[in-house]
């Protein structure tokens, strides 16, 4: 809100806590009267994060509120903007109107970055948006009131998503990442659901459902690779008549293309690239990316759903394995401490 008066309204205190309490972070001008912010609406509303001015250097803007009402200091002097004359047109303009999109820009990154923004408390956002920072950079501020003295930057970069290069190429079984950062391999064979928007919603009533079918090709048990993958929901239906579905065997005739689906601004892209592996089994690698900005709880494997079931190697998995490794070892002529290969076969079929 790069707005501002004199005038100290409640209703404007009743919407914008209305606005944070439902995950939204506001934003607004700390006022360009070089006197006490919390003299000022909506500046003075404890809710909301009031951005005031500094200049190159360092130094506070002359014309720029302070006080204790102010919770960060971003560039407001000699900004490159948009000018009035024509849609092209450019000017340079000063104000804390200036400074509070800068904040307003890091806010959005944040929650690009951190799916679950929306869901946490506003504070819990503002340690977020906080968690690279300056204290103590603006010079020039009066001591009375005391201003805070804390400069916000960019917050530290965190992927919710593998987004590959272009022209990447698929070289193995799926090695998943989910929108907190947990890497995990799968281990389970069966139909896994990727992704549910929003999450716990029912089949026929998702925004975007990607399912996917795993099977194991070779004789390790993480040797786990995708055979069929099926992109449903209204998001993807919009864009295709009954959504995408790819099999591993029908190999695609043109290289592989972000799809993206979803409405502007909120649109999730998705990548489903063919890859086969050295003893020429087909299989399919799925990438998504920009969970971050879909606003809603996003649930599957790749979402927040828990992943320990299909992620952990059953106990007969680890002596199917150990057993592969002795053999091996033996026919390579080496002494093998532990079980013989008589025992440890009793064993997997226990």
């Amino acid at each position: 809100m790069s707005l501002g008066g004199p005038n100290i309204l409640t209703s404007e205190l009743i919407s914008i806590d209305s606005l944070v309490n439902d995950g939204i972070t506001v934003v607004v001008a700390a006022g360009n009267d070089n006197t006490d912010a919390c003299t000022f609406a909506p500046a003075w509303i404890p809710s909301a994060i009031t951005v005031a001015s500094y200049q190159t250097g360092g130094s506070k803007s002359g014309f720029s509120n302070y006080g204790t009402c102010v919770d960060v200091w971003a560039p407001g002097s000699g900004i490159m903007s948009l000018g009035v004359q024509d849609d092209s047109s450019l000017a340079l303009n000063s104000g804390t109107s200036m400074a509070c999109p800068h904040v307003s820009g890091l806010a959005a990154i944040m929650y690009q970055h951190h799916a679950m923004a929306g869901t946490m408390t506003a504070s819990q956002r503002w340690d977020l948006l906080t968690g690279s920072q300056r204290t103590g950079y603006v010079t020039g501020i009066p001591t009375t009131p005391v201003s805070v003295n804390l400069v916000a930057l960019a917050p530290t970069s965190a992927p919710a998503t593998p987004a590959p290069t272009d022209g990447v190429a698929a070289v193995g079984d799926p090695h998943l990442q989910n929108v907190n950062g947990e890497r995990f391999d799968l281990m389970k064979p069966g139909t896994h659901v990727m992704l549910n928007i929003p999450r716990g919603m029912s089949p026929e009533n998702t925004l975007l459902r990607v399912q996917a079918d795993a099977v194991r090709l070779g004789e390790h048990c993480a040797d786990m690779y995708f055979r069929q993958l099926n992109i449903t929901g209204s998001w993807a239906e919009a864009k295709q008549v009954g959504g995408y579905q790819y099999v591993a065997s029908q190999q695609a005739a043109k290289p592989s293309e972000w799809i993206a689906v979803g409405p502007m601004f909120r649109e999730v892209k998705l990548k489903v690239v063919h890859g086969i592996t050295e003893g020429g089994f087909t299989y399919l690698n799925l990438y998504v990316k920009n969970l971050g900005r879909v606003g809603l709880a996003v649930g599957g494997l790749l979402g927040e759903d828990d992943h320990t079931d299909v992620s952990t190697p059953s106990e007969h998995c680890g002596r199917e394995f150990t057993l592969e490794v002795l053999e091996d070892e033996r026919a390579k002529g080496a002494h093998v401490h532990g079980p013989s290969v008589t025992s440890v076969a009793a064993a997997s079929f226990d």
